[in-house]
């Protein structure tokens, strides 16, 4: 026999299945918002700025990675920030994984020259590629 449902405690629908207290719906809502707070506690506590301050970052980004104007989509963006400077100082703003972590950490090392030269070397690749000469 299937277990008899008992109200939500947080809506009040009638789809609670005991023991829970909540239904399925607020269960997954309370549990994205306990990720939020948390994400927004370690922003604070590592950057020094608040939720708004994140919320304001977001709103002028339009939710976009300021290098390749990609949307944060299930994954986040990223707090860029120098490593050369503490708190609030060292934010420059929201990246994707790919361009903060790969582009500026790995590749440019957080170097803007270095930046610059690469960018020009692998466009003249791409326009250029040696393959096709070497291997005529």
């Amino acid at each position: 026999m299937a277990a008899s449902k008992r109200a939500c405690t947080q809506c009040g629908k009638k789809n609670a299945v005991p023991p829970a207290r909540l239904c399925p719906t607020c269960k997954r809502a309370n549990a994205k918002a306990s990720k939020e707070r948390a994400h927004l506690k370690r922003v604070a506590e590592t950057y020094g700025i608040s939720a708004d301050d994140y919320a304001a970052l977001v709103a002028w980004s339009d939710g976009r990675c300021y290098i390749c104007g990609r949307r944060g989509g299930r994954k986040r963006l990223a707090v860029d920030h120098d490593h050369n400077k503490a708190g609030r100082e060292s934010v420059r703003g929201l990246l994707c994984t790919s361009c903060n972590h790969y582009l500026l950490g790995k590749v440019a090392h957080d170097d803007a020259d270095r930046l610059e030269e690469i960018a020009a070397r692998a466009v003249a690749y791409l326009r250029n590629p040696p393959g096709p000469r070497i291997l005529d």
